[in-house]
């Protein structure tokens, strides 16, 4: 789910997401301008990127997808 969120946020804001084949890889450039379009509603931190991949295996809340939305 989170890998989908990112993806779509991406593709709304128009930033450019890596693949490597047929998974996203997203930079610390990517994050850095999520970060600043969206501001403090978006966590880095959430995300567990890792090596340009989402790692975390926790769900995202309801709470935390709308604030970001």
């Amino acid at each position: 789910m989170r890998t989908e969120l990112l993806k779509a946020l991406g593709k709304a804001f128009g930033l450019e997401i890596q693949y490597d084949g047929d998974k996203a890889s997203f930079s610390d450039d990517f994050m850095r301008k999520l970060e600043e379009i969206l501001g403090d509603e978006f966590r880095r931190s959430d995300f567990g990127i890792k090596n340009g991949e989402v790692a975390s295996g926790k769900p995202l809340t309801q709470r935390r997808i709308k604030a970001i939305v």
